[in-house]
């Protein structure tokens, strides 16, 4: 967990150790969660660029660069791109959710947002993103009798055997991305909590 996390921890602690509210103390709270927020949002965008150029690159090699006249190698081509094209699609909804999110809203419209969003996050990053990879990764091995008509048999079995070495790489990046927005994610619900069991 950063230091701003443990900064607002401790503001929160403090704003809440006094007897009267502390309007200054929650203003920075709302603050700091907006830049949780924020933080989380730049991290899908991120996410949205790096699928949008993947999914630009291997569309163009798939267009100009493969011949695929096999009916097996056309549905991994679809299903790799579609996979893609399916998680910007959700992540540009995600951002949509984002926006509905405001700490300084009222207490209860603000944190249905917060957790309907959170549990879509939580969906998204585990369940739908474990289908994703499976569906590219079979799409990628469907592909295996277009790369035949282009590469010889030791080639071939080198890139099919190098792919499941990236798809762990692969992998553990997107876990390590997920964890760490996860945590931003439950701490501002946490903090939208605690806002709420604090207002009369």
């Amino acid at each position: 967990m950063d230091n701003r996390m443990e900064s607002l921890k401790n503001i929160w602690q403090d704003s809440r150790s006094k007897e009267s509210g502390d309007a200054t103390g929650t203003g920075r709270i709302i603050e700091m969660a907006n830049e949780k927020m924020k933080r989380a949002v730049r991290m899908q965008w991120s996410t949205i660029l790096i699928l949008t150029i993947t999914l630009a690159v291997i569309g163009a090699y798939f267009i100009c660069g493969i011949q695929l006249n096999e009916t097996i190698s056309r549905v991994g081509a679809v299903m790799m791109t579609a996979g893609l094209a399916i998680r910007i699609i959700i992540e540009l909804f995600s951002i949509y959710l984002a926006s509905k999110i405001d700490p300084g809203e009222t207490a209860l419209k603000n944190t249905r947002a917060a957790l309907v969003y959170h549990r879509f996050r939580k969906v998204i990053n585990g369940p739908v993103t474990l289908v994703i990879i499976i569906f590219y990764s079979l799409g990628f091995y469907m592909l295996t009798p277009a790369f035949n008509q282009i590469f010889s048999r030791p080639v071939l079995v080198l890139i099919d055997l190098s792919y499941i070495l990236i798809a762990f790489i692969f992998i553990g990046f997107v876990r390590k991305t997920i964890k760490k927005e996860m945590i931003i994610l439950q701490e501002i619900v946490h903090i939208q909590q605690d806002l709420i069991d604090d207002r009369p």
